[in-house]
């Protein structure tokens, strides 16, 4: 399949489960939540980054035709694979590294914090969450990524990071949702 329909599949896939699945957004009231302690969720992971580059945009793809087309699909592969390498190369985990920001940013604001290991079901919030006792806080904090990556915006355009994030902060004692927030980081924010 080439590069352009990836790309259509992609966008049309992330762009059809977000407005299916898309909560509605629920401002934290801190004064009156009684939040003091949270306990971090491990954040819900796609298994791969997505690393793309838009294509027929090249002088091989647009002088070429089909076998340009084709030449550019080959360094799209390559250069994806050469990404995913360098970030399993230098033991890279966006899990790691997201949940170690979420936990300084929130002691920083006066929050004491806590991480709990936790399997979710996929690409979703917990259904349920674990017990309060166990984990000692007064709201957990899930995240769920719902894509990251790197794109550009063709083969031989500099990539820029993409970042999509869903996260809701849910009181221990009664399961009520304190916040819920879905957020998408435009590729020229993160640059």
């Amino acid at each position: 399949m080439s590069n352009i329909f990836r790309f259509i599949a992609l966008v049309s896939a992330v762009a059809i489960s977000a407005c299916a699945s898309k909560p509605p957004d629920v401002e934290f009231h801190r004064a009156t939540s009684g939040v003091q302690t949270i306990a971090v969720l491990s954040p819900a992971m796609p298994e791969q980054p997505t690393i793309f580059a838009l294509s027929g945009a090249t002088p091989l793809g647009a002088l070429f035709g089909p076998l340009g087309a084709l030449a550019d699909n080959k360094i799209q592969e390559g250069r994806a694979a050469d990404y995913a390498g360098a970030l399993a190369g230098h033991g890279y985990s966006l899990q790691t590294v997201l949940t170690q920001d979420i936990t300084a940013e929130l002691q920083k604001d006066g929050f004491t914090v806590s991480s709990v290991s936790v399997a979710h079901p996929g690409s979703a919030f917990l259904a349920t969450y674990p017990v309060a006792s166990g984990a000692h806080a007064d709201a957990y904090l899930d995240v769920v990524v719902i894509n990251y990556g790197y794109m550009a915006g063709a083969i031989t355009a500099p990539y820029h990071p993409l970042l999509g994030l869903q996260y809701r902060l849910v009181r221990a004692s009664d399961g009520v949702t304190l916040m819920q927030v879905t957020s998408a980081i435009p590729i020229s924010e993160m640059t």
